[in-house]
């Protein structure tokens, strides 16, 4: 009698295990959270003292599980006195809370929270997207103002966090940060009345010598 015996190739040997690890892998959960930052709709953008900026925020779920506790936290860049950029507000939705304060060598932090329904704030303003479905996205709007003295480049940080809670098991914190850059250029000097006509004066007198140079 004649057996006939299945050659595994190791082409084939890959593909049995390949399947394997599709097929456990599709039942498992993996979080995952994403933001994008944009202002005015750029990543960079060069702008001038009092001018009106429009921050926008994208959160949305890139894993294969729902999202709860949602937290969005945008940092303002650090700053001294009226130089850099601050909160206009017309924020939407609504933010749940603002911490100001100073740093150890006193420069001004300044950042702005937006809450979904944890246990320590519940109800913000962020839990009406909750639980947030995979591939389920949301954006937060509001404005900012770049201050009279600011100079040189503003780079602006938001950061959102979530949870997973696996069934009998703790929570999974999964987070993701993004950041966009506003530089406001030096201004020109503006010449006085006085420093003009001093410049014109020496720009005539400097005149005058090339033409006696030139006709010797």
């Amino acid at each position: 009698m004649i057996r006939i015996k299945n050659k595994i190739t190791p082409v084939l040997a890959a593909l049995v295990i390949l399947s394997a690890l599709i097929t456990v892998s599709a039942g498992q959960p993996e979080p995952c959270i994403e933001i994008e930052k944009w202002i005015n709709g750029e990543d960079y953008i060069t702008a001038a003292p009092t001018e009106m900026l429009e921050i926008t925020l994208w959160i949305n779920n890139c894993g294969n599980v729902n999202l709860t506790n949602l937290s969005v936290r945008d940092n303002f860049p650090l700053k001294k006195f009226n130089a850099g950029l601050s909160w206009a507000d017309n924020s939407d939705p609504v933010a749940d809370g603002m911490v100001s304060g100073f740093n150890p060598e006193g420069w001004i932090d300044f950042d702005v929270i937006w809450l979904g329904d944890i246990p320590a704030y519940p109800l913000g303003h962020l839990a009406q997207f909750e639980p947030l479905q995979p591939g389920e996205n949301f954006t937060i709007t509001f404005e900012a103002t770049v201050d009279e003295l600011a100079e040189g480049a503003y780079e602006n940080c938001a950061t959102v966090t979530a949870n997973y809670t696996i069934p009998g098991q703790v929570s999974v914190a999964v987070s993701d940060t993004d950041c966009a850059t506003v530089f406001v250029p030096s201004p020109v000097p503006a010449f006085t009345p006085t420093g003009l006509i001093a410049l014109i004066s020496l720009l005539s007198a400097i005149a005058a010598v090339a033409i006696v140079r030139k006709r010797r």
